[in-house]
C-alpha cells in the first residue's frame, strides 16, 4: 500500500486520509447532488446507515473454480502492475475524476 501512495504522490496525485465523521459528510454532500450520485456506484452496497463503508472478511474471495472457468474460455485477469495503475489514473483523469 506504501508503494501505491508513494507512487501516486509522485505522480502529483494527492491522497487525503480522513476519519469516519469527514467521510460520513462528504457522502451525504454527495447524495445531495444529483449530478455526482453516481461517483458512489460502486460502493454504495457497502455503506452503513451512519454513511460509513462497511467492509466484512467474513465473506470468502477465494475464486479458483471461477478464474478456472474463465481461464478455460481463454479470459485471464491482468496483473496488477506500474502499467496497469497508469491506464487506469489515465482514464480517470479522462473521466474527470481525478
Amino acid at each position: 500500500m506504501n508503494n501505491l501512495i508513494n507512487y501516486f504522490d509522485n505522480e502529483l496525485i494527492h491522497i487525503e486520509f480522513i476519519n469516519n465523521d469527514l467521510f460520513s459528510q462528504n457522502i451525504k454532500k454527495l447524495l445531495k447532488t444529483a449530478s455526482k450520485k453516481d461517483i458512489l456506484s460502486g460502493i454504495i452496497n457497502d455503506i452503513d446507515s451512519n454513511y460509513n463503508i462497511q467492509y466484512s472478511s467474513e465473506i470468502p474471495t477465494i475464486s479458483e473454480f471461477t478464474k478456472y472457468f474463465l481461464y478455460k474460455f481463454g479470459f485471464t485477469w491482468p496483473e496488477i502492475d506500474k502499467n496497469y495503475i497508469e491506464k487506469y489514473i489515465n482514464y480517470m483523469k479522462k473521466q474527470k475524476i481525478l
